[in-house]
C-alpha cells in the first residue's frame, strides 16, 4: 500500500498481458493518475431455501409451526409468516385460527397467553419455539408468539432475499409474493379491496410468471406474509395470508396496515403485550 492516488479496475478474471489483446490492455497511466487492476471478489449472497416443512435453525419466516392446541396432528397447522421486534420481544406472525382455531377471546386469554407452547414442525417437546402472546385480532385472524429460538440475521423470509422493515400500505395492481409452508414461493397481483372492511383484500396470481404453478396457496399457508414485489432486498410486508379464494387462483388476506393499528392500539389500552 502506497500514498499514491490510483484508477482502480476491477475484473472478473485477472490475466498475463502477454495473453491480451493489445485493444485490451489498459494504459500504465490515464492523465496524472496510475491504474491498477483488481480482481472483483464481491460476494453474491443467495436467499436460503429451507424445507419449510423441516426443523429450521437459525429460523426464518415461511416455515411450519403448530400450536400445542392440538397435539402433533398431521391437519392442523400453518405458517410463520415473519418476525417483528417489538419494544424487547420478537414475535412471531401467523394467523388466529392457526394457533387457537375457533376458541374464543375469553378462553384465549385465561388460558393460553403466556402458557400455550407453539412448535416449527409438528408438535414435539424439542421444536418449541415460543410462546403464545397477547397481541392477537381475531376479526383481523392474526396472532403472535413470543420466540425463544435464534434468529436468521440476514435474512427474514424462506426463499427471498433480505430483511423485513415495516410495512406498505396495500394498493390496487400492487405485485406482491409470499413463502408458504406448502406452496413455497408464489406471486399475486392485489386486485380488489373490500368496502365494507378495509383490512380485507383479494388477491390474483401473477400470471407473468410462468413458473407459477396456477395454485396460489393451499392448506398450510395459512399466517404467511405477502410482501411488496419489487426486487428490493428491503422487504416491506403488504397482507398475511389467511384463506384461498373461490378457486385456485385467488387468495384473501389482511392488510398489514391494519394489523399494526390493531398492536399500536393493543398497545395503547392494555398493561402487557406477552
Amino acid at each position: 500500500m502506497t500514498d499514491e492516488v490510483s484508477l482502480r479496475f476491477r475484473v472478473t478474471e485477472k490475466k498475463k498481458e502477454k495473453k491480451l489483446k493489445q485493444s485490451e490492455i489498459l494504459p500504465k497511466k490515464v492523465g496524472i493518475f496510475a491504474t491498477d487492476v483488481l480482481l472483483n471478489q464481491t460476494k453474491i449472497h443467495q436467499a436460503r431455501n429451507e424445507n419449510p416443512r423441516s426443523i429450521v435453525q437459525p429460523l426464518i419466516g415461511g416455515v411450519q409451526i403448530q400450536s400445542d392446541l392440538y397435539g402433533t396432528s398431521p391437519n392442523y397447522w400453518g405458517t410463520m409468516g415473519c418476525y417483528y421486534r417489538i419494544q424487547n420481544y420478537v414475535f412471531g406472525f401467523t394467523n388466529y385460527h392457526v394457533l387457537y382455531g375457533s376458541t374464543d377471546v375469553p378462553t384465549v386469554i385465561r388460558d393460553y397467553i403466556g402458557r400455550l407452547p407453539i412448535s416449527q414442525n409438528l408438535n414435539r417437546v424439542n421444536n418449541r419455539i415460543g410462546i403464545a402472546a397477547n397481541l392477537f385480532n381475531p376479526n383481523l385472524d392474526y396472532a403472535t408468539f413470543i420466540i425463544q429460538s435464534p434468529l436468521d440475521q440476514i435474512q427474514s423470509i424462506n426463499m427471498i432475499e433480505g430483511l423485513l422493515d415495516s410495512y406498505a400500505f396495500p394498493q390496487i395492481n400492487m405485485p406482491l409474493l409470499k413463502s408458504g409452508a406448502k406452496t413455497g414461493i408464489t406471486f399475486g397481483i392485489i386486485d380488489g379491496r373490500s368496502c365494507l372492511d378495509c383490512s380485507e383484500l383479494s388477491i390474483h396470481i401473477d400470471a407473468r410468471y410462468p413458473n407459477n404453478t396456477g395454485i396460489i396457496s393451499d392448506y398450510g399457508d395459512s399466517g404467511s406474509v405477502w410482501v411488496l414485489n419489487n426486487g428490493s432486498s428491503i422487504l416491506k410486508p403488504v397482507a398475511l395470508h389467511y384463506a384461498g379464494g373461490e378457486t385456485p387462483q385467488w387468495a384473501k388476506a389482511k392488510s398489514f396496515s391494519s394489523i399494526f393499528a390493531s398492536i399500536r392500539n393493543k398497545m395503547n389500552n392494555q398493561n402487557s403485550i406477552v
